[in-house]
């Protein structure tokens, strides 16, 4: 799963590569927003999530 790698990955690339594709799967999905993150947190909890998110920087 892209949110487990995106938070472990050791090369900046690869890391960036992740969280492009979250992105392009969330883009590209054709569902609503809201109903994408009530599956996610249905199998990964909102604090990892926010936690995994948090982990996204500039640097």
């Amino acid at each position: 799963m892209k949110l487990n790698s995106v938070v472990n990955r050791d090369k900046e690339h690869k890391r960036i590569k992740d969280i492009a594709d979250i992105y392009a799967l969330l883009w590209f999905s054709g569902m609503p927003i809201a109903e994408l993150k009530a599956d996610l947190f249905r199998i990964y909890s909102m604090e990892k999530a926010r936690e995994t998110v948090r982990g996204f920087t500039r640097d």
